[in-house]
Protein backbone atom coordinates (compact mmCIF):
# COMPACT_ATOMS: atom_id res chain seq x y z
CA UNK A 1 0.00 0.00 0.00
CA UNK A 2 1.32 3.45 -0.92
CA UNK A 3 2.09 5.94 1.82
CA UNK A 4 -0.06 9.06 1.87
CA UNK A 5 2.17 12.00 0.91
CA UNK A 6 1.28 15.59 1.82
CA UNK A 7 0.64 18.11 -0.95
CA UNK A 8 3.64 20.37 -1.58
CA UNK A 9 4.51 23.40 -3.68
CA UNK A 10 7.98 24.93 -3.84
CA UNK A 11 11.32 25.30 -5.56
CA UNK A 12 13.70 22.39 -6.18
CA UNK A 13 17.34 23.41 -6.69
CA UNK A 14 19.26 21.69 -9.47
CA UNK A 15 22.57 22.73 -11.06
CA UNK A 16 22.57 26.53 -11.50
CA UNK A 17 18.78 26.93 -11.33
CA UNK A 18 15.64 26.13 -9.34
CA UNK A 19 12.47 24.51 -10.65
CA UNK A 20 8.97 25.38 -9.51
CA UNK A 21 7.18 22.15 -8.51
CA UNK A 22 3.61 21.30 -7.49
CA UNK A 23 2.77 17.89 -5.99
CA UNK A 24 -0.88 17.12 -5.17
CA UNK A 25 0.20 14.50 -2.66
CA UNK A 26 -1.96 11.54 -1.74
CA UNK A 27 -1.43 7.81 -1.81
CA UNK A 28 -2.14 7.23 -5.51
CA UNK A 29 0.35 6.25 -8.19
CA UNK A 30 2.64 9.22 -8.96
CA UNK A 31 2.29 10.72 -12.43
CA UNK A 32 4.94 13.24 -13.51
CA UNK A 33 3.97 15.67 -16.25
CA UNK A 34 6.65 16.93 -18.65
CA UNK A 35 6.21 20.11 -20.67
CA UNK A 36 6.62 20.41 -24.42
CA UNK A 37 8.24 23.35 -26.13
CA UNK A 38 7.22 26.72 -24.71
CA UNK A 39 4.67 25.14 -22.35
CA UNK A 40 4.54 25.28 -18.57
CA UNK A 41 2.77 23.25 -15.91
CA UNK A 42 -0.51 25.15 -16.38
CA UNK A 43 -1.11 23.22 -19.61
CA UNK A 44 -1.72 20.07 -17.53
CA UNK A 45 -4.51 21.43 -15.28
CA UNK A 46 -7.37 19.99 -17.33
CA UNK A 47 -5.71 16.57 -17.61
CA UNK A 48 -5.12 16.52 -13.85
CA UNK A 49 -8.74 17.47 -13.19
CA UNK A 50 -9.97 14.75 -15.56
CA UNK A 51 -7.77 12.05 -13.99
CA UNK A 52 -8.80 13.10 -10.49
CA UNK A 53 -7.64 12.14 -7.04
CA UNK A 54 -6.78 8.51 -7.72
CA UNK A 55 -3.29 9.67 -8.74
CA UNK A 56 -0.55 11.74 -7.21
CA UNK A 57 0.09 14.50 -9.76
CA UNK A 58 3.58 16.06 -9.92
CA UNK A 59 4.11 18.96 -12.30
CA UNK A 60 7.02 21.33 -12.71
CA UNK A 61 8.03 24.25 -14.87
CA UNK A 62 11.11 23.42 -16.88
CA UNK A 63 14.11 25.75 -16.91
CA UNK A 64 13.19 29.36 -17.79
CA UNK A 65 9.48 28.56 -18.03
CA UNK A 66 6.67 29.60 -15.74
CA UNK A 67 8.00 30.23 -12.23
CA UNK A 68 11.29 28.35 -12.69
CA UNK A 69 14.60 30.16 -12.89
CA UNK A 70 16.89 30.59 -15.90
CA UNK A 71 19.96 28.45 -16.50
CA UNK A 72 23.07 28.33 -18.67
CA UNK A 73 22.32 24.73 -19.70
CA UNK A 74 19.23 23.66 -21.66
CA UNK A 75 20.61 20.38 -22.96
CA UNK A 76 18.76 17.06 -23.01
CA UNK A 77 21.08 15.86 -20.24
CA UNK A 78 20.06 18.86 -18.11
CA UNK A 79 16.40 17.90 -18.61
CA UNK A 80 17.20 14.41 -17.32
CA UNK A 81 18.97 15.85 -14.27
CA UNK A 82 15.94 18.06 -13.64
CA UNK A 83 13.56 15.11 -13.72
CA UNK A 84 15.83 13.12 -11.39
CA UNK A 85 16.04 16.09 -8.98
CA UNK A 86 12.25 16.52 -8.89
CA UNK A 87 11.64 12.81 -8.31
CA UNK A 88 14.26 12.66 -5.56
CA UNK A 89 12.96 15.83 -3.88
CA UNK A 90 9.44 14.38 -3.82
CA UNK A 91 10.54 10.94 -2.64
CA UNK A 92 9.52 9.06 -5.78
CA UNK A 93 11.58 5.96 -6.67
Amino acid sequence: MAVDQPAWTGMVPVDDTALYVEDTGGSGRPVVYLNGSYADMSHWRRVIADLGGDYRHITYDERARGKSKRSKDYSFEACLRDLDAVLKARGVD
